[in-house]
């Protein structure tokens, strides 16, 4: 008896393992379809950002500033470290700013925390926006500020 390769499925599609992008065989369209797997968090590289030497003043952006794409995040925790030597600034506060897609940074912030010299503090974010930037108020007036922030980002 002949085999009926009208039924036979066709190859699925190449995938992606850091997207965890699936595909699934609808019947219906005889056709693999793409998603995403969200039943797992898989967290990204660590970003890192520093500023060096801020000087007495509000929403500088970091060294090496990057805007971090949150589309597909489930969670975000941002770690800020005042444990330099340099660091003499006892009031930093470390702003996230939001854009929801279209370019439009916030100018007021999205989320923040306050932190003191020679000191460790993590916060999490709420990642319900398209990208996130991160910024720096140094509201010590004779000090300077030195500040690392860790983000990690779990998709």
């Amino acid at each position: 008896m002949a085999e009926d390769k009208t039924l036979a499925k066709p190859l699925p599609p190449p995938t992606r393992e850091v997207c965890r992008e699936v595909v699934v065989w609808n019947p219906n369209v005889k056709d693999w379809l793409r998603g995403r797997d969200t039943g797992y968090l898989v967290p990204r590289d660590l970003e890192l950002f520093d500023w060096t030497n801020t000087g007495n003043n509000t929403d500088v952006a970091p060294d090496h500033d990057k805007e971090i794409d949150v589309t597909y995040a489930q969670r975000v925790a941002i770690q800020i470290d005042t444990t330099n030597t340099l660091n003499t600034s006892t009031d930093i506060d470390v702003n996230v700013e939001a854009d929801l897609g279209d370019g439009v940074f916030d100018t007021e912030p999205y989320a923040q925390a306050n932190i003191g010299d020679s000191k460790v503090k993590t916060f999490l974010v709420e990642p319900w926006v398209k990208k996130i930037r991160l910024r720096c108020d140094n509201n010590d007036a004779s000090n300077t500020g030195y500040v690392r922030a860790r983000v990690l980002v779990w998709e």
